[in-house]
């Protein structure tokens, strides 16, 4: 199968971390795959020592000063911004998910087997493909006669909802606006 990926999270499913991958299929239909994630990771200078978080440590290349580097394996995504403040860490504040795909190379789309009942990362290829996506953009009006917009804390009236979707129609983009009283 292959598929372009809009959008990547991971879940954890009985101690185990599972990359999501979701888009839309050379069939044009929705898809979303779950693959057996990579361990996460950080990198530091310093050797980590009786740290119960870390499953692993291992030398992993210099920093671009020539400062020699720990690459650092946790159980859990989540437990990389629990930890890497006590180190002088490298790219630990990537995502998970966004860490996958650059590690990975996936950029826009993927190619995977459709037999197998459970995916790993390396039943996942990147590849190139032109598969157009379906976009969907909601609008929100509000009044602001009285006050500026506060998207955090919002106060104001709604007057419209404007809808825009493309292809939703046989026309190359359809617009729905309900205006609220």
């Amino acid at each position: 199968m292959r598929m372009i990926v809009t959008k990547t999270k991971y879940t954890i499913e009985n101690g185990t971390v599972y990359v999501i991958f979701m888009g839309r299929g050379e069939d044009g239909e929705r898809k979303e795959i779950k693959v057996k994630g990579p361990p996460p990771y950080f990198y530091s200078i310093e050797k980590p020592m009786n740290d119960n978080m870390i499953v692993r440590s291992e030398k992993y290349g210099k920093t671009i000063d020539g400062i020699p580097l720990y690459k650092n394996y946790v159980r859990y995504p989540k437990d990389v911004p629990q930890i890497r403040d006590k180190y002088t860490h490298f790219e630990a504040d990537i995502r998970y998910a966004d860490r996958v795909r650059i590690d990975h190379k996936i950029k826009y789309a993927i190619e995977y087997p459709d037999d197998k009942d459970e995916l790993t990362m390396d039943d996942i290829k990147p590849i190139e493909l032109n598969i157009k996506p379906t976009y969907a953009i909601i609008d929100i009006e509000v009044r602001d006669d009285i006050e500026f917009a506060k998207p955090n804390n919002p106060t104001q009236p709604i007057l419209s909802l404007i809808h825009i979707s493309e292809p939703t129609r046989p026309l190359y983009i359809s617009y729905a606006v309900f205006c609220l009283k």
